[in-house]
């Protein structure tokens, strides 16, 4: 510069033509001319010296958030960036590391702790296109000097060479001794200002050649480094509207999902190398079958998966215990050490179970299961834990869970229906009398074998605004695939007894009306305006003139529908007086296929008669309790299966319409939406 020393980091350079007088000439006219000031563009200089600094896209460890365990491999101890001036790129030749561990325990070193040290480049590349993310820089250093302040030096073979202002990041990395003792790891803890920092990085200039290195170690202090003595598992379930459902399986049926559960690794990773799985049975308490088939012997071919990927080999059957747990059995997936499910540190994984329902002859229909891990799995025979597992670098015991948890019970049926709606031909309700309009239509398919319907309930809702010209239903039939059924194949009641008062079908004399409704056949009394209810029951195979008294039929019939095969039912009714009345007169019938969802769980058993009362008589249910919707998969041992109610019950595989399924995919479940029939 003027003052004739050299220029410094961040001084400006410009030069300037000075005004001239007469210093010039034309070359044409040769007349004279003065050339005026001009400045040109100002430089600022700039070294090339490189700059170290803590990568602060890595976080410190904590107690919650540690950087490994004892025994754990390739552990993260510290992460910095080189990064180049911008007046030239560097060549760097080496990097010194310095032990810092001693910042709170005066001699100690990393020696104590780690083995195996080593460099790798976090990226990008360098202007060679060396060392992408991932590349080792330099060599290993296997065996640490227990001195404090050691320095190690690694040297990047080929040298690695920096455009000016660009980055890279090296990140630190090291094995932690199993030997170290618990001192020795709070040492490592305790130190807030990093265990390892790089004291020195030798570089040069690409244009310049000149000395580019960073040689005041002002990145002492990396990243806070924490110590686990081990990491954990954890071993719950899924949120509830990822389990498994609770629905009805078939016999037959292959890979019914059965159970879903979710392990989470946390700090290290984590080798199992069992899992114990109970299955609690429920069947003589719910009245199963079992003349055929054992309760124990209904599921078989167990699988347990990761996503689609088996893990260990299938279980043909349960395990049985001898002494506890006394209610079903269990399965030991034993895939052992050389064979152990590896979940990665932080990784969480959901596992399911499946299995397949066993043939007909053997399985307890109407058995439920319901598979659990349990904090005692085998009881007095044992004490593994439902998931045997150990850290991967800890070596520490992990198993678990410390609290149980369940599934949904699964319920095993012979065969079950399918329940769908269907929509009407038409909504709208005509003004005056209707002949046979359709109030509901559904179709109802044998899923895996042949079903047997009984009974069916409907709730019937009337509105009508003008009672003086009551709206009226009656002629109540029932349509197969488009036909109607013949006379012995159903009668229908309007819930108050099965006289022929009562019935609404055949030779039936019931009709419902508002008034009738609001009279004693509904949910309401006296004749008051409004909308009002009652129901309305559909029996199969069963006329009235069956289980009237002194019949000897006693209730029998019943509706058959094949293995695989669909009907599709149809309601229709007669309507009379719809709409008459004030020109705004607008009625309305709602119409609704009832289930029995309030239940909360499953029963099998017998038919019987049910009791008067004053709102509705259910006709038949199991045993003597009402149930809207009654069928039977058809699973009674050979001559034990009837239809008949009447005069003591009998049948042994009836039952209701909890888990009647409304959709394929078992999602859905009955009551169906209702049918509404209005003016418009």
């Amino acid at each position: 510069n003027a003052a004739g020393t050299n220029l410094s980091n961040g001084d400006s350079i410009s030069a300037t033509l000075a005004a001239g007088s007469a210093n010039a000439r034309a070359l044409s006219s040769s007349t004279s001319l003065s050339t005026s000031s001009i400045a040109g563009n100002t430089l600022t200089v700039r070294t090339g010296t490189l700059v170290t600094a803590e990568n602060t896209g890595v976080n410190d460890a904590s107690a919650s958030a540690p950087t490994g365990v004892k025994g754990d491999a390739n552990v993260l101890i510290g992460s910095f960036t080189l990064t180049a001036g911008s007046g030239e790129g560097v060549t760097i030749t080496q990097i010194t590391m310095k032990d810092d561990a001693d910042g709170s325990t005066t001699g100690s070193s990393l020696a104590d702790v780690f083995q195996n040290l080593r460099l790798e480049s976090g990226g990008p590349a360098d202007m060679n296109g060396n060392y992408a993310a991932g590349t080792a820089i330099g060599q290993t250093k296997g065996s640490l000097t227990d001195t404090a302040a050691t320095t190690y030096n690694f040297n990047p073979s080929p040298a690695m060479k920096i455009a000016a202002s660009a980055q890279i990041v090296v990140n630190v990395y090291a094995d932690v001794l199993n030997s170290a003792t618990s001192t020795q790891l709070n040492t490592i803890n305790n130190d807030t200002t990093g265990i390892i920092y790089p004291s020195v990085v030798t570089a040069t200039g690409n244009s310049t050649t000149a000395v580019a290195s960073d040689t005041d170690g002002t990145a002492a202090g990396l990243q806070k480094v924490y110590l686990a003595a081990n990491g954990s598992l954890t071993v719950e379930n899924v949120a509830g509207s990822a389990q498994a459902k609770a629905n009805i399986a078939y016999e037959g049926q292959t890979d019914v999902e059965l159970y879903k559960f979710k392990i989470t690794a946390f700090t290290e990773d984590i080798d199992i190398t069992r899992f114990l799985i109970s299955d609690t049975i429920a069947s003589e308490t719910l009245g199963a079958t079992s003349a055929n088939g054992k309760p124990t012997s209904t599921l078989k071919n167990f699988k347990l998966f990761d996503g689609t990927t088996q893990i260990g080999t299938a279980l043909s059957s349960l395990s049985l215990a001898t002494a506890l747990p006394t209610l079903g059995g269990y399965l030991d997936f034993n895939i052992g050490t050389d064979n152990a499910y590896t979940i990665s540190a932080g990784q969480e994984k959901t596992i399911t179970l499946k299995g397949t329902v066993n043939s007909f002859s053997g399985i307890s229909s109407g058995s439920t299961h319901t598979f659990s891990l349990n904090t005692d799995p085998l009881g007095s025979e044992g004490t593994a834990k439902a998931v045997t597992a150990r850290g991967v670098g800890s070596s520490v015991d992990v198993s678990g869970p410390t609290t149980g948890v369940a599934g949904n019970a699964i319920t095993i049926r012979r065969a079950y229906p399918l329940v769908e709606r269907l929509a009407l031909t038409t909504s709208t309700l005509s003004g005056g009398s209707t002949s046979q309009i359709a109030a509901a239509k559904f179709k109802v398919t044998a899923v895996g074998g042949q079903v047997r319907l009984k009974k069916m309930t409907f709730d019937v809702s009337l509105t009508d605004t003008t009672t003086s010209t009551a709206l009226s239903l009656n002629n109540f039939k029932l349509y197969r695939n488009g036909s109607l059924m013949g006379s012995t194949e159903y009668s229908i009641f309007d819930g108050t007894g099965t006289a022929q008062a009562d019935e609404l079908s055949h030779s039936g004399t019931a009709a419902l009306t508002t008034l009738a409704l609001g009279g004693g056949l509904g949910t309401h009394t006296g004749n008051a305006l409004n909308s009002t209810s009652t129901r309305v029951v559909v029996m199969l195979g069963t006329q009235r003139s069956g289980i009237a008294d002194g019949a000897t039929t006693f209730g029998s019939g019943e509706e058959l529908i094949g293995a695989g095969t669909s009907n599709t039912y149809e309601l229709k009714i007669d309507v009379a007086n719809a709409h008459v009345g004030a020109s705004t007169d607008s009625d309305s019938i709602s119409v609704q296929l009832l289930g029995d969802e309030t239940e909360t769980a499953v029963l099998t058993g017998d038919l019987g008669p049910t009791a008067t009362n004053t709102y509705r008589q259910g006709i038949v249910g199991l045993s003597t309790t009402n149930y809207n919707f009654l069928w039977s998969d058809y699973s009674a041992n050979i001559g034990d299966h009837t239809s008949v109610f009447k005069e003591g019950g009998t049948g042994k595989d009836w039952t209701h319409g909890y888990q009647v399924p409304a959709s394929s995919t078992q999602d859905a479940y009955i009551p169906l939406d209702a049918w509404r029939l209005s003016k418009s």
